[in-house]
């Protein structure tokens, strides 16, 4: 029955989504009342982008599955503008591969994508929906990408609409750690050609995987970042913001904010403006170029 509601309730909702109706408040709560007794419980295989994704509803799935080819749109949206056929991509907390597979159909056979999940879960769900979609040009990595090499702790919540997140100093009840890898891209890409883009959505760790690619960062002019801008995340596991933006500054990167209600790009004059998202306790993602990067 939950499978024929939920069919009935896209088949409804359709014609509205991508409208903007959801930034209103109300058809927000509508929306997810209405979907969270509808979805069905546990492993669900979903079609977005061409491509078949298996999510599970009671782990985090629900976000995809309510989204499907319109999650992340404007991120989506930019990489579909700048991965070239033949190119090597970094999918930095890849989940269960909804860019990744993306990706994988932009760069072909000539090209490769290096896909990063630490979580084992959604690690296995990587792997499940790479081979579902026959994509032979993806390595899927098991571990967390950071400033150095070795050990650390995943904190998995216990609420499955929470993220996965590393805290080194196991400071926080309500969920489990546990023990994974972490490398340096610098580390990992010494044995392959360095990417031309890197795609980070490493829930407050960025910095750190900033750090750990400072080599393929200088000898990489043309590099470009997709990085996720979420200042208190990145204050959970003792990062700056304000350092953050000064890092990718130093380093020349150009930035430009990806704009999710209109998917436009808007140049970042001030870097001091973004820190209303610290304010707002909410996130972007920004677009980090040099030289004469699109």
């Amino acid at each position: 029955m939950r499978n024929i509601m939920f069919s009935l309730f896209f088949t409804v909702a359709r014609p509205f989504m991508g409208k903007g109706l959801g930034r209103l408040p109300f058809v927000s709560r509508l929306s997810t009342f209405l979907f969270q007794r509808v979805t069905p419980k546990g492993m669900v295989e979903i079609k977005a982008r061409g491509h078949k994704i298996q999510v599970d509803t009671r782990r985090m799935g629900t976000v995809l599955l309510k989204s499907k080819d319109s999650y992340e749109s404007s991120v989506t949206q930019l990489l579909e503008s700048i991965v070239a056929r033949g190119m090597v991509v970094a999918d930095i907390g890849a989940s269960v591969g909804y860019h990744t597979l993306m990706m994988a159909r932009l760069v072909g056979e000539e090209g490769r994508v290096f896909s990063f999940e630490p979580e084992p879960y959604s690690f296995e769900l990587l792997v499940k929906n790479i081979k579902l979609n026959g994509y032979n040009n993806v390595c899927a990595v098991n571990k967390a990408v950071s400033d150095r090499n070795g050990k650390t702790w995943l904190f998995v919540p216990e609420d499955s609409t929470l993220k996965s997140r590393l805290l080194p100093d196991r400071g926080l009840a309500n969920g489990r750690y546990i023990e994974i890898d972490m490398q340096t891209l610098d580390d990992f890409f010494r044995d392959y050609p360095a990417p031309d883009v890197v795609k980070m959505d490493a829930e407050g760790a960025e910095p750190m995987v900033l750090s750990g690619m400072a080599n393929i960062i200088q000898r990489k002019r043309q590099l470009k970042i997709i990085t996720e801008f979420n200042p208190r995340r990145l204050r959970l596991l003792g990062n700056s913001p304000e350092e953050y933006l000064s890092m990718l500054s130093g380093y020349g990167f150009q930035m430009q904010k990806l704009n999710d209600a209109t998917n436009r790009l808007e140049r970042v004059v001030e870097t001091s403006a973004l820190m209303d998202y610290a304010d707002q306790g909410s996130f972007t993602n920004l677009y980090c170029t040099r030289g004469n990067g699109h």
